[in-house]
């Protein structure tokens, strides 16, 4: 090759590439973008499956929960039942865990509705409650005591929210 003839076969290739670089750019940018896409989903749906998994296994762990405070509170409860001259300090004492354990299984029950909470998702169910007993079941096994002027008023109210407001609450 000539020394002109070399200068225009570079001139030509770095006019080749750049329009390569420049028209390719947008490729470039459109393959990277699609990448970035991919990956995110791939993300987004590991998360999902994790998060789907986590809430199984939790319903697992929730009812494995409930169910040894259920058997709990009735082994309590017979022996409450089998032995009613024992000493009121210790029989203050089982009826305290077993309000424990009620409370508890409650909170285990509850469990959808944290989760509906969490979400944004609840919907309210009111229905029509005794306040004097509602009050009562929430005060089972605590230190506190309900004073209530009414009989047997009966409120139109969702129980289960207004449990998890007020048990939160006495627990803090």
């Amino acid at each position: 090759l000539e020394p002109n003839a070399s200068l225009v076969w570079w001139w030509r290739l770095a006019k080749a590439l750049s329009i390569i670089i420049i028209s390719g750019t947008p490729v470039i940018w459109s393959i990277f973008h699609i990448l970035v896409c991919r990956e995110k989903f791939h993300a987004e749906c590991s998360l999902e499956l994790s998060m789907v998994a986590s809430r199984k296994a939790d319903s697992i762990l929730n009812h494995t929960l409930k169910n040894t405070m259920a058997d709990a509170a009735g082994e309590i409860q017979l022996f409450l039942e089998d032995y009613p001259r024992i000493n009121d300090s210790n029989l203050t004492n089982l009826r305290q865990g077993l309000a424990s354990l009620r409370r508890g299984m409650r909170w285990c029950f509850n469990r959808q509705v944290y989760l509906q909470l969490a979400e944004g998702s609840y919907v309210v169910r009111r229905c029509p409650t005794v306040l004097r007993d509602f009050l009562a079941d929430l005060a089972e096994g605590r230190s506190i005591e309900v004073s209530l002027n009414t009989v047997h008023e009966v409120y139109d109210l969702d129980p289960v929210v207004l449990s998890l407001i007020l048990d939160n609450s006495l627990a803090n």
